[in-house]
């Protein structure tokens, strides 16, 4: 897991030292690597100083933040056959065979252009991804919009990112959120979008209680199943009310090793509650406490732009 960035130079000037200007930005705790691709090259090093001497002669250039969460995560750009891809975030299946950067390659493998629209419209995930083409890039985001994307452009640039601060870094001051469910193939010329992900609401069903509480069972665990595959230990933001203990009590019940964690201002009545919920749950739990003049002195540091 980690950040991604996209970007192509409207004057067809080589776009690498934007792109890694773009990558520094975004720089956090617990990188392992920095990685920049053209449509034909991928480079990957261990800082963004050492990609900064690089050349890599394109107008169009994606870049990527590897943090590894999972042991089948593996550092980006990859190789596709006549682009580059990076993909971030996770699709959730039952059995998974493949990482999920080696599941997207192996969907776009044979038509890119037709499998990015199956990927989002078909398959259960929170994901964004970039390809890069010769004078194209091909950008999209899952149905429900989990995964951050932004975009923008300016008289010289038209670029992608996983946070706006990546954006304004470079100058483009008009940002706004990539639709959920969209692809956009962006050129030179600006950004066209497509959507071919729309949720639409399901017909209407009447159940009676019985079977609606088994369906509600049955989508419940089936989700918590997905989201934590291949993992040994979760998080749970914890509120000590019923839908953070639900999924909580869940995630246990799959043997995964769960902790919670809640934040609250100091002296608040809910802070008792929340421990007893804890304890009843019989999961370990942090808790950390602020003053209320602490708060505007933090959110700068934890605020996803």
């Amino acid at each position: 897991m980690g950040a991604l960035i996209a970007v192509i130079n409207k004057k067809d000037k080589d776009a690498t030292e934007t792109a890694v200007t773009m990558l520094k930005t975004l720089k956090r705790k617990n990188i392992e690597t920095y990685g920049i691709a053209s449509p034909k090259l991928v480079k990957i090093e261990k800082s963004a100083e050492l990609l900064e001497n690089q050349k890599l002669n394109s107008p169009v250039i994606i870049g990527h933040i590897f943090s590894k969460i999972l042991d089948s995560d593996k550092p980006q750009p990859i190789e596709l056959k006549n682009s580059t891809l990076i993909f971030e975030g996770r699709i959730y299946s039952d059995n998974p065979r493949f990482s999920d950067i080696e599941f997207a390659a192996e969907k776009m493998k044979q038509n890119t252009r037709k499998e990015v629209k199956v990927l989002i419209k078909n398959f259960d995930g929170n994901f964004a991804f970039v390809i890069a083409e010769p004078s194209t890039l091909i950008a999209g985001r899952d149905s429900l919009g989990v995964y951050p994307l932004y975009y923008g452009e300016n008289a010289e640039l038209a670029a992608l990112a996983s946070e706006r601060k990546a954006l304004w870094k470079i100058g483009i001051r008009e940002t706004r959120s990539f639709p959920p469910g969209h692809i956009a193939f962006v050129t030179k010329h600006g950004f066209k979008f497509e959507n071919v992900g729309r949720l639409d609401y399901p017909q209407r069903t009447i159940l009676n209680m019985q079977k609606a509480t088994e369906e509600l069972q049955r989508l419940l665990l089936l989700s918590v199943k997905r989201r934590i595959s291949g993992l040994k230990d979760v998080a749970v933001a914890f509120s000590g009310g019923l839908d953070s203990s639900l999924i909580a009590f869940l995630a246990k019940h799959f043997g995964v090793d769960v902790h919670l964690i809640s934040v609250s201002l100091e002296n608040q009545p809910e802070i008792e509650h929340i421990k007893k919920a804890a304890e009843a749950l019989e999961l370990p739990i942090q808790i950390h406490l602020f003053k209320k003049r602490n708060v505007k002195e933090i959110l700068p540091t934890i605020l996803w732009l």
